[in-house]
């Protein structure tokens, strides 16, 4: 069923992104295992709490260096393509977060249930998936936020249950969470991923783009931009500017921040802007960290790959970016 267009109140402008081009893989490929694939040694830290495989480590690019560029399948291998049962088309991302879930917006799901919807992993090309030995999967449960608002976006977060675990590798790789110590990511630069349109209201990209994007503070998104203070929440995050952003068909997709560990981080999901690249109008993304404890407790069954930790209290200090 097609999304409402409400769900990504876009008009004009373009947006500045980056192609995420193929080359062969073939100097990477290990011996005896082109995927590098771990097994799970899973290892419970007592109680209801998240699982962890120590023997692989989230939020790693899968990279090869060509002439000083990087330019290869499967550079952030954590991203996943929602796509439609019924017509085959791709209309959200999302990240995986663990062996068997995905992490994406809870507007991207509002009106389909579980049948509905086919998850794709080490996609690329989304006209040519063979050539990326895709991964794909069924669902068994959507979890959207109870108190995910449509009218204002707040708490736009959801996580899918995949039918069937997934097997980690150097291509297919967790994104790590971010930390629950209230870093600051204002002035700092993040990238976010997709399949979206380049421009408002074109045509959605068929190769997965990237794009770098200044992470703003959350006084300057709301008070030096075109949103109004109440429009941006503390459970919110801006960034983005003038030619680069996300766009329509980004929703549901990861913004990723490099962190000191040389990790990627997830800090957020890309949820609601004003047109795609509009002076004074950022991408506007669900703040992650916001909701470290909810996504632990819809995750129990599945196994993260060791690089972060979830917090043994949520921190009531008030949230600063």
């Amino acid at each position: 069923m097609p999304l409402p267009a409400t769900w990504w109140m876009l008009t004009v402008s373009a947006v500045a992104l980056m192609y995420v081009a193929p080359a062969s893989l073939s100097a990477l490929e290990s011996k005896g295992n082109d995927d590098g694939e771990v097994m799970l040694n899973t290892s419970k830290a007592g109680g209801a709490r998240a699982q962890f495989n120590r023997t692989c480590k989230c939020g790693k690019k899968f990279t090869r260096i060509v002439g000083g560029t990087e330019t290869y399948r499967h550079e952030y291998p954590w991203q996943a393509a929602l796509v439609q049962t019924a017509t085959g088309e791709q209309f959200c991302g999302g990240s995986l977060i663990t062996n068997q879930h995905i992490l994406t917006a809870a507007h991207c799901l509002q009106g389909f249930g579980a049948e509905d919807v086919v998850v794709h992993l080490r996609d690329h090309n989304l006209t040519n998936p063979s050539e990326t030995n895709l991964v794909e999967r069924n669902v068994t449960t959507i979890y959207t936020h109870h108190l995910y608002d449509p009218v204002t976006n707040n708490n736009d977060i959801a996580i899918i249950h995949l039918n069937k675990t997934v097997r980690i590798s150097a291509r297919l790789l967790p994104v790590c969470l971010p930390s629950s110590a209230l870093p600051q990511y204002g002035n700092k630069e993040a990238v976010v991923t997709g399949w979206g349109a380049t421009s408002s209201g074109g045509p959605s990209s068929s190769t997965l783009l990237e794009v770098t994007v200044p992470v703003l503070t959350q006084k300057h998104c709301q008070q030096r931009t075109g949103y109004q203070p109440s429009e941006i929440t503390s459970r919110m995050l801006c960034a983005g500017a003038a030619g680069l952003d996300s766009c329509q068909g980004d929703s549901g997709g990861p913004l990723v921040h490099l962190d000191k560990g040389q990790r990627y981080d997830q800090i957020g999901i890309v949820s609601f802007g004003r047109s795609c690249g509009l002076e004074n109008f950022p991408g506007v993304y669900t703040r992650v960290n916001k909701f470290l404890r909810w996504i632990e407790k819809r995750t129990l069954d599945g196994v993260y790959c060791a690089g972060f930790s979830f917090p043994t209290e949520i921190p009531s200090l008030k949230f600063r970016l």
